[in-house]
């Protein structure tokens, strides 16, 4: 199996600046967090699950997940 390496570390950080803007714009997210505010805050569950095992292991394979994580401020 070919493995896929990048090689040049800006690549990821722009990848994450891309989803970074999108999660701004609210553009696709498919998962809503609702936080200590209650205010919903829509994010990328692929971005999630990549970056907190938390995520990775409860909400794999759900099409769009309301969370709510009441101990943590809108920002």
């Amino acid at each position: 199996m070919n493995k896929l390496e990048i090689i040049n570390p800006d690549t990821i950080s722009e990848c994450f600046s891309r989803f970074r803007g999108m999660r701004v714009r609210r553009k696709r997210p498919d998962i809503f967090i609702n936080t200590k505010e209650g205010e919903e805050v829509g994010a990328h569950l692929i971005v999630l699950s990549a970056s907190f095992p938390v995520f990775r292991k409860h909400l794999s394979g759900n099409d769009v997940v309301h969370f709510r994580l009441s101990r943590f401020l809108h920002q």
